[in-house]
Parts: C-alpha cells; structure tokens; sequence
C-alpha cells in the first residue's frame, strides 16, 4: 500500500488521530488504513491508505491536516536524505516535469537564505536539471520538512521529503467556528 506523510497543523494535537479515525470510519476506508508513525509533538505522521482517493477524501474534511505528501523517505539529516534519494531514481521529480521544492521546519524558524541553501544543496546533488517553478503551477511540489528537538536547534532529529498530493480543509474552520455561526435566539 503506498505511503503517505501528513503534515498537520500544531495545535490540537491530542485530536489528530481521533479525527483520522472517525473520517475514515465515516468514509468507509478505516480498516484498509494503518498508521506507521505516530507523532509525540511533531506535526508528522506516516500512515498508509489503501490507494489515493481515500487520502483526498480525509483531506477534503480535515481541519487538521495542513497537507499531505507521498512518502519518499526520512532520514537523521539532509545529506542521509539526499543520498537515498541518489540510490532510487523513482524518488524525485521526473524529467520534463517543472517542479518547486518547500521548505518547512518544526520548532525552529528558516530565513529565506537558510530556504534557499537546503534548496540548492537538495537540486544541486541530486542533480536535478528540470525546470523549477517559483508558483504553484509545478507539475511536482516536493516538501522538504526538518523536525527539530526542543533547545537543540543546530541539528535536526528527523528530516522528511515527499511529493504533494492535497491539501487539507484548513478553510473549514472558518465556516465551522461556533463564534461565527448565525444564532436564532429568543
């Protein structure tokens, strides 16, 4: 079964895997989906859904859920990363693809130029020549993401690459907030 890295959005962390659940059990795919990593407080979980269209259907619901990423691999650094992804070409932007790269870490924040360097050392050893795409008509978004250990910001713990599959229903919150809502009174 393919697998999937879901990046959520930090807050209401106890819920991520209540409302996993109850989407997929409303969808009707909850036995043919397992979860392979479960976060403590980091915003990424592995799991593995039966095929794609079960992924759209989670997402299109989830509040949680930031995005959702084919799962290519993870690794203790950029480098590790970099050199698996050397070893499986299947593991990167096809040619002839445009593609863009986003960068995201976890407790910790990235300049532009700190973007820019993990960027450049990601195309420049992989040796990717295809056309890149500043905006988000790519033909292939890779999501580059460094999970970091509180207080101990010089080196990430993990670093995870994926290409993009969909978004979630971050949008929904709005429409949904009880604070919002028209209220019929007295």
């Amino acid at each position: 079964m393919p697998r999937y890295l879901l990046y959520f959005a930090h807050e209401l962390i106890d819920f991520r895997l209540a409302e996993l659940f109850s989407l997929a059990e409303m969808f009707g795919f909850r036995e043919s989906m397992t979860i392979e990593r479960k976060p403590d407080q980091d915003p990424f979980l592995l799991c593995t859904f039966s095929n794609v269209d079960h992924l759209k259907l989670y997402s299109s619901r989830s509040v949680l859920l930031k995005s959702a990423y084919e799962y290519w691999t993870h690794e203790p650094s950029l480098i590790d990363v970099v050199d698996k992804l050397i070893l499986n070409s299947d593991l990167r932007p096809k040619l002839n693809e445009t593609w863009r790269i986003l960068v995201h870490a976890f407790r910790r924040q990235f300049t532009q130029s700190d973007k820019i360097q993990r960027i450049d050392a990601f195309s420049d050893r992989l040796n990717i020549k295809n056309k890149f795409c500043l905006n988000n008509k790519a033909d292939c978004t890779v999501g580059l993401f460094e999970s970091y250990e509180e207080g101990r910001l010089e080196q990430p713990k993990e670093v995870f690459v994926g290409r993009w599959v969909c978004d979630g229903a971050r949008h929904l919150i709005d429409k949904y907030d009880v604070r919002k809502r028209y209220f019929i009174g007295e």
